[in-house]
């Protein structure tokens, strides 16, 4: 007898057309004489299915089957991995929110691996270590559950337009590099430290996903082939050569380095186009001081990311605390000590090998020293000449310039984080004095322009960063909104396309892309925008838009899903709610209509167009006299057609049609609409008075823009596709026809 699963599976591949009936039927035969065999490797083995078609259908098999996982309650789908699926989860016994992770391709490797994740963060309890809460297996599925993370990803937050201030990225290091060698005192390596893996919850650091970790003194068995495992940008030499046995706590160092050295400059120590090219860098090159990246970055920020990332395991903190301590000092600003650099030690292995040399060169600096200082007086004179020339050192290279221009512009930060905008303005107009080309200070000067709707000089500012970087990827957006903001469009869209060119993770230019598309009602283009928006990170503006977009398609089940991740992901505004309402109205889903009307009147307690859509549903539902205490609601505040056409509509339902004319008559004295005279319509047809009623039926259709009566008849062919209303008016009125024949 064939297995449920061999069952599902074969129907699923037969209803995406993934096979026809005939391979089904031969495989399901030789099952028969190979039972240990599934049906999805019969259909594999016989060149009817391939491996990633076979992975499709079991992880919508998983998706099937996962809307009750043992005594939790699958809300939605959060994350996707190469073993795993995570889901939002509601345990239905304590009512808590957990993260669920399902093992998607079970085998006896990846069940020994899924289950010793499962181990490993049951032995970790910190606060900055995200906490197992159960572990369990449910029709041949391996899962457990962990607290549900509300934040976003340290990788979410550096694609984001609020970058993290250095005083706040060292903040969260030190409270990571706790954490980290919390787990290495109860034996565990996390193997693949990233920003991807460390969430941001109310400031705080969760260290999460220790699927690659690994337990000392534990087995090797799944990772003794010497495979590359982890995230090649943020791996230590060691485990870039494959060399397990030599990873150990010190490899998670140089990984919480290359993640510091990331959160400041904003990119990977190393980067490449394939996974050799970044192989080869990590294992030959030094990293580029942060500083040089990124000017505001202190020296010891620069030392204690070279220490850390320092190639020999020898060389690098020897803990994860140890990293934290010189964090710490870094915050209370004492000195850190700089490690040796791989190309130091290069140098003074050389100069001990080569001192005759080293003596040569000593005797003809000698030379060119007595040469040099012979014309110090005249060499200074011409120097000093110069530089009374030009303003403010603007052009003058040197140490000391660099040092207050930077100066400078760490103060006009702090200003502007502290809410002092016309002070920050200030110190920014003293960089710009003493570097006119430093790009920086001409953004922050344009973004507090525009926070204070100074159109003009924020349009200047960002001219000026363009004329400088044409490719600066926030004063295009900057100036594409600006465009948008005066209603060119057209024009909005040529900066904002360079924004997203320049940076193709620039959620926010994507946003108001397809906001724009969508504004034009280029619905296929706006889905397109916002979903690039949405590959940076689920930001609920994007999935509110999203909503949008697809209720314009009509496609209503796309529309509720991402209206329901807008809620998800913190949408506060009850449109959501409103827009959401109004999908379930459409696919006649009126109770779930009603929940979220009430949650729209819970906030808008005077909201007429919800009232009124209230007592609709309701009598779609057969509750007439609920729905006529809810619109009798509407109307005491305000009377509008609407309204009355929904009472008018209850009224006939009722049976009541002399009240229901009463209604109609109000309802058309506000403004002739199709609703009130089809109403009215069917309450003289109901009354026998079928002269009148074809009157209001003629009259509903030609306020409707359909047709007259002849050419309803007559000029659309019979095969011709209606809409139920259209279809329903049709054979209404045939029936009146007929009743007056």
């Amino acid at each position: 007898m064939m297995k449920e699963t061999d069952t599902k599976f074969g129907q699923l591949a037969l209803s995406n057309n993934m096979i026809n009936s005939q391979m089904l039927t031969y495989c399901m035969n030789l099952q028969k004489s190979a039972p240990h065999k599934s049906l999805s490797t019969l259909l594999v083995e016989n060149g009817f299915l391939n491996s990633q078609q076979v992975t499709q259908i079991q992880n919508r098999l998983v998706e099937r089957n996962t809307q009750k996982v043992g005594r939790y309650e699958i809300i939605e789908e959060v994350g996707r991995g190469g073993m795993g699926v995570i889901y939002k989860a509601r345990d239905t016994i304590t009512d808590i929110v957990v993260a669920m992770k399902i093992l998607l391709h079970s085998n006896e490797e990846n069940n020994k691996r899924f289950l010793r994740e499962a181990k490993t963060i049951a032995r970790l309890q910190h606060p900055n270590i995200v906490r197992l809460y159960d572990v369990g297996q449910e029709r041949n599925m391996y899962y457990f559950t962990m607290d549900f993370v509300t934040g976003h990803s340290l990788d979410e937050v550096m694609k984001g337009e609020a970058s993290l201030s250095i005083r706040k990225v060292v903040q969260l290091m030190i409270k990571v590099c706790d954490a980290i060698h919390y787990a290495h005192e109860q034996s565990v390596i996390h193997r693949d430290l990233k920003p991807a893996n460390i969430m941001l919850e109310d400031d705080e650091p969760k260290v999460m996903d220790f699927g690659l970790a690994k337990v000392q003194d534990a087995s090797q068995k799944l990772s003794m082939s010497g495979a590359i495992i982890g995230t090649i940008y943020y791996m230590s030499p060691e485990q870039v050569q494959g060399r397990i046995a030599s990873i150990d706590a010190r490899s998670d160092v140089y990984s919480l380095g290359a993640v510091l050295y990331t959160l400041l400059t904003g990119r990977p120590p190393f980067t490449g186009n394939s996974i050799p090219q970044v192989s080869q860098q990590i294992l030959e090159k030094e990293i580029v001081p942060p500083s040089n990246i990124k000017h505001m970055v202190a020296k010891s920020l620069d030392a204690i990311c070279q220490k850390s990332m320092a190639k020999a395991k020898n060389d690098r903190y020897q803990s994860a605390a140890e990293m934290g301590k010189d964090l710490q000092k870094f915050l209370r600003g004492e000195k850190v000590e700089r490690g040796k650099s791989q190309q130091y030690k290069k140098v003074t292995s050389w100069l001990k090998g080569n001192t005759i040399i080293l003596l040569v060169f000593a005797l003809i600096l000698g030379m060119v020293s007595f040469i040099f200082w012979s014309s110090y007086d005249a060499l200074q004179r011409k120097y000093q000449a110069l530089s009374n020339n030009r303003n403010f050192a603007k052009n003058i290279p040197g140490k000391s310039q660099k040092e207050q221009l930077f100066a400078v512009f760490a103060k006009a930060i702090e200003y502007r984080n502290a809410g002092e905008p016309d002070l920050a303005l200030k110190e920014f107009d003293k960089v710009v004095a003493i570097d006119p080309s430093y790009t920086r200070a001409y953004l922050e000067r344009s973004l507090i322009y525009y926070q204070k709707r100074n159109w003009d000089l924020a349009s200047r500012n960002t001219n000026k960063v363009l004329e400088l970087d044409p490719f600066e990827s926030m004063a295009l957006y900057n100036k594409g909104t600006g465009y948008k903001n005066n209603r060119k469009y057209d024009q909005a869209l040529v900066y904002l396309e360079k924004a997203v060119k320049s940076k193709p993770m620039f959620y926010s230019a994507w946003l108001s892309i397809g906001r724009i598309h969508l504004g034009k009602k280029k619905y296929s283009e706006a889905a397109k925008s916002f979903n690039n928006a949405l590959k940076v990170k689920h930001g609920p503006q994007a999935h509110f838009s999203m909503g949008v977009t697809q209720y314009r398609l009509q496609d209503y089940d796309e529309a509720i899903r991402h209206y329901s991740l807008a809620v998800a992901f913190g949408y506060k505004d009850v449109s959501v709610y409103r827009n959401r309402s109004a999908c379930y109205s459409e696919k006649k889903q009126y109770a779930k209509t009603i929940e979220d009307i009430n949650r729209v009147l819970e906030k808008e307690p005077q909201d007429v167009t919800m009232h009124n859509t209230k007592a609709y549903s309701y009598a779609k539902l057969g509750q007439f006299e609920v729905a006529k205490k809810h619109v009798n609601n509407a109307l005491k505040i305000r009377v509008t057609r609407a309204a009355l056409d929904t009472k008018g509509e209850i009224f006939n339902h009722q049976g009541m049609y002399d009240d229901a004319l009463g209604v109609a008559r109000q309802s058309i004295e506000l403004e002739e609409f199709g609703d009130a005279y089809y109403n009215r319509a069917i309450s003289y047809y109901m009354l026998e008075k079928y002269d009148l009623a074809r009157t209001s039926y003629v009259k509903a259709l030609s306020l409707e823009k359909l047709a007259t009566e002849e050419e309803y008849f007559e000029d659309i062919p019979s095969n011709s596709s209606l809409s139920p209303q259209q279809q329903a008016m049709k054979e209404f009125f045939r029936r009146i026809r007929d009743k007056r024949r």
